[in-house]
């Protein structure tokens, strides 16, 4: 997992006159069992290997958040603030019953990107503009063939071509690197909030659509944690918050594995923020096999359980 840092902590404090239940040390949560790998563990090891590539040549690789249309872009030095857009895609290996054609899908729209394919099984790399796949949307690619030879890359030729792709792009292009749901955007907000308004450092976790929203760094503590980010919405004269994932279509409850701290936004009070450890999740029943997958809350009653866990930014996110 990538734990470098993506923002700097936050310069100033805001303060509130809405009752702040004093801090109470996190529940401790049984040891943690290895996370079992998902979908997007092969884009995970992509990422890793760019940023490593790409720090050798003085370059900086910075992960988009989850939704975003390019999955991350290269920081080029000498350049200013312009950036080069990637998509990335995966395949474990050759296609079934043969040994060097393989496929990657959903390759089209992806104009202003840099689309980089990989095979994992040998870590085969091809980096094609996206300006080139705009009328394919499945791509195959056959070993000694049309889409091999032009594009074709090793894992050293990665760096300097990528450094010296044409396009370069705004960083802050919203149809690149803001998220495309509602829901993802609501996350971001969570999540930026988090970077400019508390004592914390934030970094993205290498694989998408994990139970690792951010990993982040108490600068107060000097304490790393794995973050589920949830944002609250308004239910029944409080607040309710879906504390679960998605297996197989349907929503079951998280394990404890999963991460360390439930961090529930307030989209009206950014400030404040809820941080449940996983521990106290277990012992509310949203932990396991037969977990409620959701809870509600009410901010502003003080003798509400909850009550415990609603922090301000002032405070950090765990400890006294």
């Amino acid at each position: 997992m990538n734990r470098a840092a993506t923002a700097p902590p936050a310069a100033h404090r805001v303060a509130t006159d809405a009752p702040i239940a004093p801090p109470i040390a996190p529940p401790i949560a049984p040891p943690r069992a290895p996370r079992a790998p998902t979908n997007h563990t092969g884009e995970g090891l992509v990422n890793r290997l760019l940023s490593h590539e790409l720090r050798q040549h003085g370059a900086v690789y910075c992960k988009s958040h989850e939704g975003c249309r390019a999955d991350g872009r290269v920081v080029r030095p000498g350049h200013g603030e312009g950036v080069v857009p990637i998509q990335i895609k995966t395949t474990a290996g050759p296609v079934r019953g043969t040994r060097h054609q393989y496929k990657f899908n959903r390759v089209r729209e992806y104009s202003d990107c840099m689309v980089l394919c990989c095979s994992l099984d040998e870590m085969l790399f091809w980096l094609i503009p996206g300006s080139e796949l705009n009328s394919i949307n499945t791509l195959k690619i056959t070993r000694g063939h049309k889409w091999d030879a032009p594009f074709a890359v090793t894992r050293q030729q990665l760096a300097p071509k990528l450094l010296a792709a044409a396009g370069i792009a705004d960083p802050h292009e919203p149809t690149l690197f803001e998220p495309r749901t509602a829901k993802q955007r609501l996350e971001v907000e969570g999540l930026r909030s988090l970077m400019h308004k508390w004592p914390v450092r934030v970094s993205l976790p290498d694989e998408e659509q994990g139970t690792v929203d951010c990993v982040v760094r108490d600068t107060r503590h000097d304490t790393e944690h794995d973050v589920q980010c949830k944002t609250a919405y308004p239910y029944r004269g409080g607040l309710r918050v879906d504390v679960s994932k998605t297996r197989r279509g349907r929503k079951v409850a998280y394990e404890h594995q999963d991460f360390d701290l439930l961090v529930v936004h307030l989209r009206d009070s950014p400030e404040r923020k809820y941080v449940f450890p996983i521990g106290c999740l277990d012992a509310r029943g949203r932990i396991g096999p037969r977990g409620k997958t959701w809870l509600l809350l009410r901010p502003d009653d003080p003798k509400h359980w909850a009550a415990n866990f609603l922090r301000h930014a002032s405070q950090g996110l765990v400890g006294h």
